[in-house]
């Protein structure tokens, strides 16, 4: 192990790779320490102690923004400790979830795109497995330029990959890689991408979609009962999402560590 650690740290492309991870890596523990921060406020706002402050005020008058003009709003009392408390128990949890979420689909889009960049050969690989049907004309490539054609349909299948089923995600990723991504890892990934879809798109009610995708890993949930993502919740999230971007990282290095193509693509886009 010790000897692959080291043939590593002397690949080619091992600092500008390592460089990325590190810094979703810095940006997901930011996320966590940023959320603590502010449900650590709230909970002292909510302190049994303050009763006494609460109960001076009957009501706040607050500015809000409302379609290019400033509004103001009234909430008494009950309605700000009821607002503030679910911000504490879920609402800040839920919120991070989201941008983890969009951070880490933002970094692995990003190794398929370097990927499809240095080797564009590949993008004649569809993300189902089989041929991939690119339609070019002749006027698309005067108008356009190959270099432009080409970028269009990189991005083409990165939004693909993202939108596509866990199997197919997880088949064109290892097909890409030259490897297959731990089931148990894919899985917790797959079932926190499903619980942050409903909690955007479903107000946190859960459907027969996210059953199908959760599989085990969504027991004793059944459709229409409400879920959320709490403290403990989040912070699962975040350790699978770190286990899956180094387990990725590490097959990045492996298969296209010291690819001469991929550093040239990085010395000219980045990663």
């Amino acid at each position: 192990m010790t000897d692959t650690v080291n043939e590593n740290e002397q690949a080619l492309n091992y600092k500008a790779l390592h460089r990325h991870s590190q810094n979703f890596f810095k940006r997901a523990n930011d996320i966590y320490i940023d959320t603590t921060a502010i449900v650590s406020f709230l909970s002292a706002a909510l302190d049994p102690k303050k009763d006494d402050v609460w109960n001076k005020r009957a009501s706040l008058n607050i500015k809000v923004p409302s379609q290019g003009n400033t509004a103001s709003i009234r909430r008494n009392s009950k309605q700000l400790r009821d607002i503030m408390t679910v911000a504490r128990d879920t609402g800040q949890w839920e919120k991070s979830l989201v941008f983890l979420i969009s951070i880490t689909e933002d970094l692995l889009g990003s190794y398929i795109r370097l990927i499809l960049r240095s080797k564009p050969i590949l993008l004649l690989n569809s993300i189902k497995g089989n041929e991939g049907k690119i339609n070019v004309s002749l006027a698309d490539v005067i108008k356009l330029g190959m270099e432009n054609i080409i970028e269009d349909q990189v991005n083409s299948r990165v939004t693909n990959a993202i939108y596509a089923s866990p199997r197919e995600y997880s088949n064109y990723l290892g097909n890409l890689m030259d490897f297959k991504i731990d089931p148990e890892i894919l899985a917790s990934y797959v079932e926190i991408k499903a619980r942050r879809d409903i909690i955007i798109h479903s107000n946190g009610i859960a459907n027969q979609i996210y059953l199908d995708k959760s599989g085990d890993l969504a027991p004793g949930i059944a459709v229409g009962d409400k879920i959320s993502a709490n403290k403990s919740y989040f912070e699962n999230s975040l350790r699978a999402t770190k286990r899956i971007v180094k387990h990725l990282n590490d097959q990045m290095l492996a298969k296209y560590g010291g690819d001469e193509d991929i550093k040239n693509t990085i010395a000219i886009r980045g990663i």
